[in-house]
């Protein structure tokens, strides 16, 4: 509801006393002080039985009208001007007959025209009010919706990741097992490591860039446990200060993952990675070399997950690039931490 009560304050008295004397229903010629300040004293009344019943009305009935927005300010503005001039005619009609023991109804109907007109005026004014007040309102709640349900789906993205992410971690973590066990130990210990960034940052908006890079030396330390000298890791982020710059958790990770998954390599034929970094964006690039993936060992989950996670977060999407010979996806800067 409006709070207009310095419109009320306002608005009463002055049409009070300007609507009589724009109608000439009072001259002041033949007043002495004591008539004037009778004279407006009732006229401020009408004004207000007017304005008072004019408003009820309106609240009253504005959100009860199930009808297009042009029909209900037509049909409150008859409502309205119904009852205003109804009243006024009345009041003001009394006034004279008690004054002058006579009806002038020219003077008295070009006043309760002048209400009338009064009345559809303010009436409009309230309708524009309440319906900007109802959009900042519905705006208001719409954004909150939208917010709820955005942080809703992305812990369910979120949630996603961890078991994503072990599942194919005890993939390698059984072929270790099965070709040298002494690695094997090594990876579970590295494992354990790596899983509490996962832990430690699985409820964050965003992590630096600093503390993902940190992640990924560790976690492609974790990968040559396996792949040794077959794959290899290259960075360049020189002259940019990584604690300005964020990025979400476990993005590098996904990547650097989807690499290894998508792509067949060998000690003759090593599978290149590179992480670059410039004023815009986050650069991730590997050589391109397809091979089929075992079913079993994509869950189909990463990088579209990432997608969906910057979609909804950030409103930037991903670019995803294929050539020949390279891959490279492209991750918008995000906000300062």
């Amino acid at each position: 509801m409006i709070n207009d009560r310095l419109i009320r304050y306002i608005f009463i008295p002055l049409l009070g006393i300007a609507i009589p004397l724009i109608s000439g229903f009072y001259h002041y010629k033949t007043f002495n002080l004591a008539d004037i300040i009778v004279a407006n004293c009732y006229s401020i009344f009408i004004s207000f039985c007017v304005w008072h019943g004019s408003s009820w009305i309106i609240y009253k009935y504005r959100n009860t009208l199930s009808h297009t927005p042009l029909f209900k300010i037509l049909l409150l503005c008859f409502l309205t001007v119904l009852y205003g001039t109804v009243v006024s005619t009345v009041l003001a009609g009394f006034w004279m007959f008690a004054t002058l023991r006579e009806v002038n109804w020219q003077i008295l109907l070009l006043n309760t025209l002048i209400v009338g007109i009064a009345v559809v005026v303010f009436t409009l004014v309230y309708e524009v009010l309440f319906l900007s007040n109802e959009k900042e309102t519905e705006e208001s709640k719409t954004k909150q919706l939208d917010s709820a349900l955005t942080k809703a789906q992305l812990t369910i993205l979120k949630n996603e990741l961890d078991p994503h992410f072990m599942y194919n971690a005890l993939n390698t973590l059984s072929w270790l097992i099965k070709t040298n066990s002494a690695k094997a130990d090594d990876f579970i210990i590295r494992l354990a490591e790596i899983y509490q960034y996962f832990l430690k940052n699985k409820n964050k908006e965003y992590v630096t860039l600093k503390e993902e890079l940190n992640f990924i030396d560790q976690y492609f330390f974790l990968l040559q446990l396996r792949y040794e000298n077959k794959i290899k890791l290259q960075k360049d982020v020189g002259g940019y200060n990584l604690d300005d710059v964020t990025i979400l958790p476990c993005a590098l990770q996904i990547l650097v993952e989807n690499a290894i998954k998508h792509n067949v390599f060998s000690e003759a034929n090593p599978l290149s990675i590179k992480i670059s970094l410039n004023a815009e964006n986050i650069y991730v690039v590997n050589t391109k070399q397809p091979g089929k993936i075992p079913p079993h060992y994509s869950t189909k989950v990463g990088l579209s997950n990432l997608k969906a996670r910057y979609e909804l977060a950030y409103k930037k999407p991903i670019t995803v690039e294929s050539t020949k010979n390279y891959f490279v996806v492209r991750l918008p800067l995000l906000k300062s931490a």
